[in-house]
């Protein structure tokens, strides 16, 4: 096995901070996704013979398969997404609220339909955040997308329509609509 470092932020080739990114801005999605029902930290699971077979202190492998019922993390950045749209809309600071008092003024805004394009997990994190914050989702998915995986997002309550197009076309497609 190669090991390499990242000497990028010592060598300043990027920045070392990017706001959108920083401790503060994490700390905020965390208190935020911790006050959402059903949440609980992800599980990691101890790869001890690995580690100790490479010579390093742990290997840890994280567990998704039980991350809000989804199998995946991609719900975290679609509720986070519009829990900021939200607060933004609203002039909230999103440091200071959590679910449930971001759900109580949510409900008195008129209902919002959230549109993305898929070709992976991204579109059911964004029918599940739509159905948790009770607003609508509408899912595109490209050419040659399988109909469970448009199934599965239906399941969640979006619209979800497989494209006769490619990826790109599906995206320039949604967002001359």
């Amino acid at each position: 096995m190669k090991w390499v470092r990242n000497e990028h932020k010592k060598n300043k080739i990027i920045p070392c901070e990017i706001d959108y990114f920083s401790k503060k801005e994490m700390k905020k999605a965390y208190q935020f996704h911790a006050s959402m029902p059903g949440y609980a930290p992800t599980p990691l699971h101890s790869l001890s013979g690995l580690s100790k077979s490479l010579g390093v202190d742990a290997i840890y492998v994280k567990d998704e398969s039980k991350r809000f019922g989804l199998r995946a993390f991609k719900g975290l950045g679609a509720s986070y997404a519009m829990a900021s749209y939200f607060a933004k809309k609203m002039s909230l600071d999103l440091h200071a609220t959590d679910f449930s008092s971001l759900m109580e003024r949510v409900k008195d805004l008129p209902t919002s339909t959230f549109a993305t394009v898929t070709a992976g997990n991204h579109g059911k994190g964004v029918a599940w955040a739509a159905r948790l914050f009770e607003q609508e989702a509408r899912v595109y998915l490209p050419k040659g997308s399988s109909s469970a995986r448009q199934q599965a997002i239906q399941k969640l309550g979006a619209g979800a329509s497989i494209s006769d197009l490619n990826y790109d076309d599906t995206i320039k497609h949604v967002a001359d609509k």
